[in-house]
C-alpha cells in the first residue's frame, strides 16, 4: 500500500509540475528544440486533426485540410479528439494526453527504479523526468513522442517486474504497451519487441523459451494493432503507401536537415543539454554499470538493451531531431539512478536536493536550451493577428503565404486556411510527389485541372474537391505574389518580401501591416462565419 501511495502522489505531482499555466499557452507555441529554436508545428497538426475529428466525424481516418492523414497513426489524434470532446474545444484538453502520458513516464521511471534498487532511486528517477527539458517540453505539447515514450517504458515496466514475461498481467501489459506505441508511431512502436528480442538472446538461462515467448507476445500486440493499418490498407492503399512511405523513407533517409551539425554530435550536443545531470550519474556509474551487465543482472541488462536498441535507431534514421531522444531519455535516467554510487547514503539525501534546486533553477530560466519554460501566450508572431482576425467572424477563404506561423491558423475556427511557401528548390515536389499529383498542393504559376484532380481523389478513396489547392509552392516571392490578384474574393496575411513583390493592392485593402507581414483583406466580404470554438487556441 505504501508503495501504491508514493506511485499516486508521483503522478499526481508530475501531473500538477506538466500541467501548470497550460491553458494561457498557445497551440504551436515554445521550442521543441531550443538550441536550434525551431517551433512545435506538429501540434498544430494533431491538434486540427483531433478538432476535424469532432467537428466533420470521420474517427477512423484523421484528415488534414480536407484530405486524408497517414504520416502517423491515430492514438494520440483520438485521445486528444476525445479530450476535446468530453471538455470543450481548447488548449489544455487539446494537450490532457500528452500530460497524462508525461506523468505516467514519471510514475513508471519511479517503480522501475525503486523495485531494482530500493530506497532513493525512484524519486531520484521522478526528479529526473520532470525536470529534464525535452520531457517537460513535450508533456507540455500535443504530440506523439510523449505518447511513445509512455508506451516503451510500460512494455519496459512489464519486463522489468517479470523479466521472462511468463506472468498473465506482465503479458498483458507488454502487448498493450506495445500495440499503443505502434498506434502512435508506426514502426517506432517496434522497438521495445526489438530490446525484448535483444534481451531474451542475452540473458543466459531460458533463451530459447524467452525468444520464443517475446515473439508471441510481440505478434499479438502486432495483431491487435494491426486492424487499423488494414482498414485503410483496404480502403486507401495509395494514400497510405504515399504517406507512411514519405515518413518512413523519405524523411528517415532525407539529406535535408534541420541543421547542418554532424548527426552524433547534433543528439550529443541535445543530450548534454537536457540531461546532464543523468549523463554525468551514468558515467561515474559505469564501473558498476558494467559490472551488473556482465553479471547479467536482469534489470540493468534490460535497461542496457532498451537503450541500445532506442539508441541506435535514433542514430541509423537520418533525420535528426530533439524529440526523437524523447523514449531514450527515460532509460538513460533509469540507468543512472540505479547504477550511480552517488544514490548511497549518505550521498543520496543531498543528491535529491541537488536535483530539486536545478529543477527550480531551470524553472527559473526558461529562456536557456536546458531551461523549463511556462511562458504564458506564444511564440508565433502572427498568432495574435490570426487570433483577432477569427474573431471578426469573415467568412472569405484565407491564405497565409511566405509565414512560419506554425500551422496555427489551421486549429482556428476559420472558414477555410490555404498556405503559400517560396520553395525555390522543389523540394515539395520531390518529397511530396503525390499531393502535387493530386491537385492538394500546386504551383503558384499553375493552373488548376479540378476535373482531373478531382477525379484522381475519388480514385485514391476521396470523394471531396476540399483539399484542392490547399497549399501553394512558388519559386520566388514575386510568383506567390501573383495568387493575390488571381483572388479577389479571398483575405490575405503575406510577408513583407511578398508584399513588397506586389505590382498593386487594387484588389485588396490593407488591414494590418507589422514589421514581419502584411494583411490584406477582400473587398468584398463573404457570409459572416460564426467561429464554432475559441479564437485563443
Amino acid at each position: 500500500m505504501r508503495r501504491i501511495a508514493q506511485a499516486a502522489a508521483v503522478f499526481a505531482g508530475a501531473f500538477l509540475i506538466f500541467s501548470y499555466g497550460l491553458p494561457h499557452a498557445g497551440i504551436g507555441s515554445g521550442w521543441i528544440d531550443p538550441v536550434a529554436r525551431l517551433g512545435a508545428q506538429d501540434e498544430s497538426v494533431y491538434t486540427h486533426e483531433a478538432i476535424r475529428m469532432i467537428t466533420h466525424g470521420g474517427w477512423m481516418t484523421p484528415t488534414l485540410s480536407g484530405r486524408y492523414s497517414f504520416e502517423k497513426p491515430p492514438l494520440l489524434i483520438w485521445l486528444s479528439a476525445l479530450s476535446m470532446k468530453c471538455f470543450g474545444i481548447g488548449r489544455f484538453s487539446a494537450r490532457l494526453p500528452a500530460v497524462l502520458a508525461g506523468a505516467l513516464v514519471a510514475v513508471l521511471a519511479f517503480c522501475i527504479a525503486s523495485a531494482a534498487r530500493p530506497g532513493p532511486a525512484g524519486w531520484a528517477a521522478a526528479l529526473l523526468v520532470v525536470s529534464n527539458p525535452l520531457l517537460f517540453t513535450m508533456a507540455r505539447h500535443n504530440m506523439t513522442d510523449i505518447l511513445l515514450a509512455a508506451a516503451v517504458l510500460g512494455a519496459l515496466a512489464a519486463q522489468a517486474g517479470d523479466p521472462a514475461l511468463s506472468l498473465r498481467r506482465s503479458q498483458v501489459a507488454f502487448v498493450l504497451s506495445v500495440s499503443a506505441g505502434i498506434l502512435t508511431k508506426s514502426l517506432a512502436g517496434l522497438l521495445p519487441p526489438m530490446a525484448a528480442f535483444l534481451f531474451a538472446a542475452v540473458s543466459g538461462k531460458g533463451r530459447r523459451q524467452r525468444l520464443r515467448r517475446t515473439a508471441v507476445l510481440s505478434g499479438l500486440a502486432v495483431l491487435a494493432a494491426a486492424p487499423w493499418f488494414l482498414y485503410h490498407l483496404v480502403l486507401h492503399r495509395e494514400w497510405l503507401a504515399a504517406d507512411m512511405g514519405f515518413q518512413i523513407l523519405t524523411v528517415g533517409v532525407s539529406p535535408t536537415q534541420t541543421s547542418q551539425e554532424n548527426h552524433l554530435a547534433f543528439y550529443i550536443v541535445r543530450l548534454l543539454y537536457s540531461s546532464p545531470l543523468a549523463v554525468v550519474l551514468a558515467a561515474g556509474g559505469l564501473g558498476g554499470w558494467v559490472a551488473a551487465v556482465r553479471r547479467r543482472h536482469q534489470v540493468v541488462l534490460l535497461l542496457t538493451c532498451y537503450l541500445a536498441v532506442l539508441a541506435g535507431s535514433v542514430l541509423a534514421f537520418r533525420f535528426h531531431s530533439q524529440q526523437y531522444l524523447t523514449p531514450v531519455i527515460p532509460v538513460l535516467i533509469l540507468i543512472a539512478v540505479v547504477c550511480s554510487p552517488l544514490l548511497r547514503r549518505p550521498l543520496a539525501g543531498p543528491l535529491l536536493a541537488v536535483i530539486a534546486a536545478v529543477f527550480v533553477f531551470k524553472a527559473a530560466n526558461p529562456d536557456r536550451p536546458w531551461g523549463l519554460s511556462y511562458r504564458q501566450g506564444t511564440t508565433i508572431t502572427a498568432a495574435p493577428a490570426l487570433s483577432a482576425y477569427c474573431l471578426e467572424g469573415r467568412g472569405n477563404d484565407l491564405f497565409v503565404m511566405g509565414l512560419n506561423d506554425e500551422f496555427y491558423a489551421l486549429t482556428l475556427p476559420l472558414a477555410r486556411v490555404r498556405y503559400a511557401w517560396i520553395d525555390p528548390d522543389g523540394i515539395a515536389a520531390r518529397n511530396r510527389p503525390h499531393l502535387f499529383h493530386l491537385g492538394v498542393v500546386r504551383q503558384a504559376g499553375v493552373a488548376g485541372e479540378e476535373a482531373i484532380h478531382a477525379s484522381r481523389l475519388r480514385a485514391w478513396g476521396l470523394d471531396s474537391t476540399e483539399p484542392l489547392a490547399s497549399a501553394f509552392v512558388g519559386r520566388t516571392a514575386g510568383e506567390l505574389a501573383s495568387l493575390v490578384p488571381r483572388h479577389p474574393q479571398a483575405d490575405f496575411l503575406i510577408s513583407r518580401d511578398i508584399a513588397r513583390a506586389l505590382p498593386s493592392l487594387a484588389s485588396h485593402k490593407v488591414a494590418m501591416i507589422s514589421t514581419d507581414y502584411v494583411f490584406l483583406y477582400s473587398w468584398t466580404r463573404a457570409n459572416a462565419h460564426t467561429p464554432g470554438w475559441t479564437c485563443g487556441m
